[in-house]
């Protein structure tokens, strides 16, 4: 094996706590970088990293939340201290409720896909959490499979696939 070089700078100021989380990142065997990047640490502002509620007063939004990813995203983001807003279909709408109930947040019932479908979640967000509330994460973890293999996928299918899992994310974030 190669010997693996980086470099790290490090500002005026930097306390051996802010270094941490860079350099348990590099000395993983698991991390995915490139050889011969340079890294730049300073002071950190806010340290949330050994915070076990590093979410705590953040507003976080998580599609296909009833059930499998999503229901875990929701779970995780509230236990490390968000408030979560579950969305999924209205199909969904027991098991939704469920994990929101569970998690103490919102669900709302919405397919994605509805062209106002991020009025909706900004109309939602404002009336149960409040107007001045902000979103501060949108985990568009929604998605469909009609068939794994694309070579089975006819142009209506197809077609409903990317509805599902990339232009409604686009005109939610719009």
């Amino acid at each position: 094996a190669l010997p693996i070089s980086n470099l790290v700078f490090i500002k005026r100021g930097t306390r051996a706590s802010d270094l941490v989380s860079t350099l348990s990142f590099l000395l993983e065997g698991r991390s995915a970088f490139v050889d011969g990047q340079t890294w730049r640490v300073g002071p950190a502002k806010v340290s949330n990293a050994l915070s076990s509620r590093p979410f705590d007063g953040r507003l976080v939004v998580v599609t296909g939340a009833a059930r499998g990813i999503g229901a875990a995203i929701a779970r995780t983001f509230a236990r490390d201290g968000a408030t979560v807003v579950a969305i999924d279909i209205p199909p969904a709408g027991d098991a939704l409720a469920k994990v929101a109930n569970e998690i103490g947040g919102s669900a709302l019932q919405l397919d994605i896909t509805a062209a106002d479908a991020g009025a909706q979640i900004a109309a939602h967000v404002a009336s149960r959490h409040g107007a001045e509330r902000r979103i501060w994460a949108l985990v568009h973890n929604a998605g469909i499979t009609r068939d794994r293999m694309l070579v089975n996928l006819d142009e209506q299918r197809w077609a409903s696939l990317m509805e599902v899992n990339l232009a409604a994310q686009m005109r939610i974030n719009d």
